[in-house]
């Protein structure tokens, strides 16, 4: 049976802030190498697997970095073509989203209120360099185009430095 993965390696480009309280939301996906907290200047590796008999490997990964939270949003098909393999970036400074069962909802959909100060994007094209910001925290990722996906995420907090 075919299967998909996704890696994703997050560095912390802040010098003292960390990226604490990593928070994993999957739709019929395992969790093969937890996240744990990134240090100011360190890097973490997280990845992730389908279940037997999915089409995808789908989650939302996030994090708390001070008063913000950081999230990243990934689809990677098990075929390519029917499905195509997207990153999503997220930040926003309403933290009662992070207990949110609904994650993957709330990352994907709409903003529907700018008062949630929360902004997404998604790339179109392999390794495209995709960034969102929010206040003084900058995020920007890339994704190769693969059915084993590997996601690299740059996070800064300028207001730390």
């Amino acid at each position: 049976m075919k299967s998909a993965s996704v890696e994703v390696t997050i560095t912390n480009e802040s010098k003292v802030a960390s990226l604490t309280s990593p928070r994993i939301f999957l739709d019929i996906s395992e969790t093969t190498k937890e996240p744990e907290d990134i240090p100011p200047g360190g890097v973490g590796v997280s990845s992730y697997s389908t279940s037997p008999a999915s089409i995808q490997c789908v989650g939302v990964l996030s994090y708390q970095l001070g008063s913000s939270l950081v999230a990243v949003m990934f689809e990677t098909p098990v075929a390519m073509g029917e499905l195509c393999p997207n990153l999503g970036l997220f930040v926003t400074q309403d933290l009662g989203l992070r207990d949110r069962q609904d994650m993957y909802s709330v990352v994907k959909g709409p903003d529907p209120s700018p008062a949630l100060q929360r902004k997404a994007v998604f790339r179109s094209n392999e390794n495209e360099l995709v960034r969102v910001s929010l206040a003084q925290v900058q995020v920007s990722g890339t994704m190769t185009y693969d059915t084993n996906s590997l996601i690299k995420v740059w996070v800064r907090d300028v207001s730390s430095e």
